[in-house]
């Protein structure tokens, strides 16, 4: 007696994200339909704000400007 195996991809079914565009999915329709029923739970519907490119980048700039002002004292001290 044989099993019967799903294939690995199965035919594209087709969701939308939420800015509307179609994305292909390999899985099959009823498991495609579990994981957007798991990640429409509340727990993954934290809202965020938008990433701020300009943040980021000051942040690193006061980190290498305060690890320089570090490493000066320290040469400094051993230097003396």
């Amino acid at each position: 007696m044989t099993k019967s195996v799903k294939p690995a991809c199965a035919a594209p079914h087709r969701a939308r994200n939420k800015k509307g565009h179609v994305m292909p999915s390999k899985l099959y329709p009823e498991d495609q339909k579990r994981v957007d029923e798991y990640l429409n739970t509340p727990l993954h519907q934290v809202e965020r704000k938008p990433f701020n490119a300009w943040l980021l980048l000051g942040g690193i700039t006061l980190m290498v400007i305060f690890m320089g002002l570090v490493s000066r004292l320290l040469s400094w001290f051993v230097l003396s």
